[in-house]
């Protein structure tokens, strides 16, 4: 006998369905650039143009496992983000975790703030990382989880911009 699909089945289809839609896969610059300016002031804008320029620079000769360029990634995910309201030169959540950008270029580049988002992101990565062995678990990440939590107190961005970007993985 056929077995019918349960409400969740369908929500999670659905849902599934609708964020394949909403979150262009392989968002270009002018795309991310043409919903920003729908939504944010051209100063901000402005600056989302210089974060991508600066990714696409950093990212440059990298590949996804699908073999498509990185750059594509912090371009959905910005996306994502720009659709939920979120900073817009997000876009940068993968520099310093993936290339040679420290964290004190994008501060003088982009400011504390986003540094310090940024900074976040990659400690959230590396506990997630370190949770992989759990024989080495505790050991190595324990001062990342410590540091992940003082930056989820301090500011929440941090946990929605990996939601964002696990979403986009």
């Amino acid at each position: 006998t056929a077995i019918s699909p349960s409400l969740l089945d369908i929500f999670a289809l659905a849902f599934l369905n609708y964020t394949t839609k909403l979150y262009n896969i392989n968002m270009t610059r002018e795309e991310l650039l043409s919903i920003a300016k729908q939504k944010y002031d051209k100063v901000p804008v402005l600056v989302l143009a210089s974060a991508i320029d600066y990714a696409t620079e950093k990212h440059a000769g990298q590949k996804r496992k699908s073999g498509e360029p990185y750059i594509n990634h912090p371009l959905a995910v910005a996306g994502i983000l720009i659709e939920w309201g979120m900073d817009i030169d997000t876009v940068l959540h993968d520099t310093v975790e993936d290339t040679d950008a420290t964290l004190d270029d994008l501060e003088s580049l982009f400011g504390r703030d986003v540094a310090f988002l940024v900074d976040g992101v990659t400690k959230v990565s590396q506990a997630r990382a370190g949770m992989r062995n759990l024989d080495s678990y505790l050991p190595h990440t324990k001062d990342n989880l410590t540091k992940l939590m003082i930056a989820v107190g301090e500011d929440v961005r941090v946990i929605i911009i990996k939601l964002a970007d696990r979403l986009h993985n």
